[in-house]
């Protein structure tokens, strides 16, 4: 079977698999943890397979009218409701701590869902909304992962763990639009894009995975032969490394690439800035990745990135 076709090119990412994410390809956002971040950024609590949180969280003093939290949370279709017709969800969630409190609250998440083998999968950063949340109902607005790490107002704070109180300083200015350069070593307090180059051989097999971190920028440049050549430049690329490269059985990791294909001197290449994002399920022992394209002027415009040199740390920790 050809490796591109390890994931179907179905309309999104809807995988027949079960909702397990594999320990050793984690797919963290990629934010910084708020243990370790410098002040000034505002705490983003991270909920997952729980909206424990929701009533404590609406209680909690603020001008803000929408608090931004990062969820992941799968759920069996059979439980979801089609509530909108543009894209929105529903489900019933328990959340009772005291007798006074609602039993059962109403979730409704307004974006696309990823869908493996009868649960849905929400994920990513929301937005709730508190002032249209009640005691029975809130809504959960999906926001792109792209503008939330390239802001770098946020901090992640991890599961289980009171999040810090907002910094009471200013939030940190909109940096200026500038074109893409070389970082300027350990001063330079831009987010450093690594550059990903397999070497692909004729079985679609790579060596070394790329960096991966949901919202995370990388430049991917393939060369791929002419076996694991797609056929469009709407086909999904994937290349994969096994676990063990003498029994393919044992499963691995696939890399999903979408866009940024060009045809040159005869050769198909995929080359361009990619944002990673995570794909949940295991299908056959294959865990995977997707990295889709980004145009290089939203990421210039940011003005919060640079491109990390071949001697970074980024570039050699692919090798390991």
């Amino acid at each position: 079977m050809p490796c591109r076709t390890i994931l179907g090119a179905a309309l999104g990412l809807l995988l027949s698999a079960p909702a397990i994410v594999q320990a050793d390809t984690p797919i963290d956002p990629f934010l910084p943890s708020c243990a370790h971040a410098g002040p000034g950024l505002t705490p983003i609590p991270r909920w997952e397979q729980t909206f424990q949180e929701i009533p404590r969280f609406l209680s909690t003093p603020g001008p803000d009218t929408e608090r931004i939290v990062y969820i992941s949370y799968a759920v069996d279709s059979a439980d979801v409701s089609t509530e909108e017709a543009n894209g929105a969800y529903s489900v019933f969630v328990d959340i009772a701590h005291a007798a006074n409190e609602a039993p059962r609250l109403k979730v409704i998440f307004r974006g696309e869902p990823q869908f493996a083998i009868g649960d849905f999968i929400f994920s990513g950063f929301y937005a709730l909304d508190r002032k249209s949340a009640t005691r029975t109902q809130v809504r959960l607005r999906q926001l792109d992962t792209f503008d939330i790490v390239s802001s770098r107002r946020y901090c992640i704070a991890e599961a289980g763990v009171a999040p810090p109180a907002a910094s009471a300083r200013p939030p940190r200015p909109k940096a200026a639009a500038r074109p893409l350069e070389p970082c300027r070593g350990a001063q330079d307090n831009r987010i450093p894009i690594a550059t990903w180059e397999p070497q692909v051989d004729n079985e679609c097999n790579i060596r070394h995975l790329p960096p991966i971190g949901e919202g995370r920028i990388v430049y991917i440049s393939i060369d791929p032969p002419t076996a694991c050549r797609t056929q469009n430049s709407q086909d999904l690329f994937v290349v994969k490394r096994a676990n063990d490269v003498n029994s393919r059985s044992a499963g691995g990791v696939a890399v999903n690439l979408r866009g940024n294909y060009k045809l040159y001197d005869g050769k198909s290449l995929f080359q361009g800035f990619y944002m990673n994002e995570p794909v949940f399920g295991i299908r056959q022992g294959w865990t995977e990745t997707y990295f889709r394209a980004i145009e290089k002027s939203r990421i210039e415009a940011t003005g919060q990135y640079c491109l990390a040199p071949r001697n970074h740390p980024l570039h050699r920790a692919q090798e390991q």
